[in-house]
């Protein structure tokens, strides 16, 4: 399995993923992908249905959400649940649930909305610290790394090599707020119109690594797809 390494990367040098140091994963079951934020009833179950419909479209991977602090039982906010209809994303019928330390410690993957969610996903289980991620970090460490488009395996295989690859990458962003998404609940329409936007995006760059396709800002800053080099001038 080839893995994408950037040369020369602004966020640092990507480490080369080698036998000996890249991540293995024995999959006896699908991988699953948990989706948190506050009330788990507008960024998380929206981020668990465009991240459904992208990498979870794979029966590999299954995407599930939660909060820190759940409206329990509560569906999603309708003015959310608006603005996904409008954009023709598919969403299953919506329980919100209050985020446990079993949720997290059997979970591949776990996404928070902000660094507040971060740090209260790895309190309750600290052994997930190299698996927790806001949305908006996983995103910007995209930028630097993602999977060959050769890349073979189902899509279980190639998050728990994304996972590994982002975990060697990981560094601050310049500006705290920069991977976080801000809660709309009780906002204006432009809240939640800006939220979603940023959650559509960050889902949009991590299917785009996920899958092998550098994306717009990866060929602007100049990221290389594995196999060539940087033209000389």
């Amino acid at each position: 399995m080839v893995l994408g390494e950037r040369s020369a990367s602004p966020y640092g040098r990507i480490p080369k993923m080698t036998p000996a140091t890249e991540p293995r994963a024995v999959l006896a079951q699908p991988a699953s992908v948990l989706v948190v934020c506050t009330g788990n009833i507008c960024r998380s179950p929206a981020a668990q249905a465009l991240l459904a419909r992208s990498i979870g479209a794979d029966s590999t991977v299954q995407v599930r959400s939660a909060g820190t602090r759940a409206v329990v039982g509560s569906g999603v906010s309708p003015a959310m649940a608006a603005l996904l209809d409008a954009m023709s994303v598919p969403t299953v019928e919506h329980h919100a649930r209050q985020l446990t330390r079993a949720m997290v410690r059997d979970s591949t993957l776990i996404v928070g909305m902000t660094l507040a969610h971060r740090a209260e996903i790895v309190g309750l289980h600290p052994s997930a610290v190299r698996r927790t991620f806001t949305l908006r970090e996983l995103a910007r460490l995209a930028h630097s790394v993602w999977l060959d488009a050769g890349t073979t395996g189902t899509m279980a295989e190639r998050l728990t090599q994304f996972i590994g690859l982002a975990g060697a990458a990981r560094r601050p962003p310049e500006r705290p707020s920069d991977d976080e998404i801000a809660d709309p609940y009780g906002g204006k329409s432009t809240d939640y119109t800006r939220a979603l936007g940023e959650i559509e995006q960050a889902v949009h760059t991590l299917s785009a690594a996920l899958y092998g396709a550098p994306s717009r800002r990866q060929r602007a800053i100049g990221v290389l797809v594995p196999g060539t080099r940087r033209a000389h001038s």
